[in-house]
């Protein structure tokens, strides 16, 4: 971004919220720590003007239209807008507030990171960019400051403020130096393939403490970083490719970093200064290792590098409510509190096997039986519907049966989904009642966060029209139901995954 920095002044007064310390600022805004009144949540509050001319108005309106705009994993969480009054006028954007400092200051204060921590960073970064190429956004400066950590060392995006929606006119180009493809340098428009060629730039720095520079005046990488990966490698090289046309997709990119070695996790720590934020490679003993996506199988890693030949299940386009192409996105503190409120309006009740009066659910044949989805360990990255479609044939099947045995087969044991959809089979039974029908289908399902034993997916599943069946016989109709977002937390017990416990997204 450029150097020029917003004056920040006292803290602002957002309504609802107790401001406290600056955490941050920068040319498009000021960033504070902050805390709702309503439920204590922390959040940041990014304070941009939007009433005046110039770059800074501009970027604010841009960054808010495009998170109000797109539902995309792996962006910094966005909560809603206040308007502030004053000369300019400005815009509170309350945003997730991520404890674990940037990538920036990590690797700042350890001078590099392994090649596992690397691919823990990268994988997620590339995949959350092709979730925004997919909406038709590009985020234009991807770069260490704008990869933020939260304590866990998971990776979010963050810093929309230049990002362009597909289709616009191109205007005055921003960028973090070092991280800026060649073809914006001179001139052209950010694109998906400059967002890739950022993640390349983000690889050679995570492993070198240095952005690679100009392609004439590199030093060979393996000089720099002797014994890296050769998968690795040329994952980072394919991307840092001068031809735009010859880097691989952002999806593409991220299968090759995740299938190039083995996931490290990064152990934060909370501390004051630079060096205390990251510890030095530490993994406690027994404790899951995040990771972007499960073992992938290593077939063909040099196609994983072709642009437009390997794609990840997990990244089918996100549900969007892109702005028109061309038009600004934000007019007035009034057009961007409004957007925001309707971002902000969504409810998502909670999904279990339904009561007699009541369905909600995922989407199957009634008969369905387990497939081989369930069964096979990497199935969560590579085909995150197809395994949710199993996982709910498997609970239609239950539900239509009232078996205990079929219940034990789709959910872990011990588990909170177990014991509340135990406690449901029970009082149907008691009731004489039972399901008849139940059909359950997945429209869509994404992988929000992986480990060696947990898959967390968020997914969308439509219950179809089924009948209650009384103990006379008599068949009480109930209508299809559309689902709502919820978020599953399935277990692999070494030979197939369950539902561990399923909540609201």
């Amino acid at each position: 971004m450029p150097a020029t920095q917003v004056p920040h002044g006292p803290p602002p007064v957002v309504p609802g919220h107790r401001v406290g310390d600056l955490l941050g600022a920068g040319a498009a805004g000021t960033v504070w720590e902050a805390v709702r009144e309503s439920d204590g949540v922390a959040l940041a509050v990014k304070v941009v003007p939007v009433g005046a001319d110039g770059p800074e108005a501009g970027l604010a309106a841009r960054e808010l239209g495009v998170l109000a705009g797109v539902d995309v994993e792996g962006l910094v969480g966005f909560h809603g807008a206040v308007g502030l009054p004053g000369d300019p006028p400005r815009v509170a954007i309350l945003l997730d507030r991520v404890e674990g400092g940037s990538l920036q200051r990590a690797v700042s204060a350890r001078g590099h990171l392994s090649v596992g921590e690397s691919v823990t960073v990268l994988a997620p970064v590339a995949r959350a960019l092709a979730g925004l190429h997919a909406a038709g956004v590009v985020h234009g400066d991807v770069s260490p400051g704008n990869v933020l950590l939260e304590r866990s060392g998971r990776p979010l995006l963050a810093d929309l403020g230049v990002a362009r929606l597909a289709g616009e006119v191109p205007g005055a180009v921003f960028g973090t130096p070092g991280f800026v493809a060649p073809e914006v340098e001179q001139g052209a428009a950010p694109s998906p393939a400059s967002d890739v060629y950022a993640v390349g730039a983000l690889a050679w720095w995570c492993l070198t403490g240095a952005a690679p520079g100009p392609a004439a005046l590199r030093r060979p990488l393996d000089e720099l970083a002797p014994g890296l990966p050769m998968a690795w490698r040329e994952a980072t090289l394919a991307a840092l490719r001068g031809d735009p046309k010859e880097r691989p997709s952002a999806a593409d990119l991220a299968l090759a970093f995740f299938d190039s070695a083995q996931c490290e996790a990064l152990q934060l720590v909370v501390g004051t200064d630079e060096t205390s934020l990251l510890t030095a490679r530490l993994r406690r003993a027994g404790e899951p290792v995040p990771q972007p996506a499960p073992p992938v199988p290593r077939r063909g890693r040099r196609a994983a590098l072709r642009p437009h030949r390997l794609r990840m299940p997990s990244l089918r386009p996100p549900r969007l409510r892109v702005p028109r192409r061309g038009r600004a996105l934000v007019a007035t503190v009034a057009a961007v509190v409004a957007a925001a409120s309707l971002f902000a309006a969504v409810v998502a009740p909670l999904f279990h096997l339904p009561h007699a009066d009541r369905a909600r659910g995922d989407v199957a044949p009634a008969t369905a039986t387990p497939a081989a989805l369930v069964t096979d360990h990497g199935s969560a990255g590579r085909d995150p519907v197809g395994l949710m479609q199993e996982v709910s044939d498997l609970r239609a099947r239950a539900m239509n049966t009232s078996s205990p045995t079929d219940l034990a087969r789709l959910d872990a044991p011990g588990s909170p989904a177990l014991a509340q959809d135990t406690a449901t089979l029970h009082r149907l039974q008691a009731s004489g009642r039972r399901y008849e029908g139940v059909r359950l289908h997945v429209r869509g399902a994404t992988v929000q966060w992986l480990t060696r034993d947990r898959a967390h997916l968020r997914a969308v599943v439509d219950t179809a029209a089924y009948r209650v069946v009384s103990s006379s016989g008599t068949a009480q109709p109930r209508p299809a139901t559309a689902g709502d977002p919820m978020r599953f937390t399935l277990r692999w017990d070494g030979d197939r995954w369950q539902v561990e416990r399923v909540d609201a997204a």
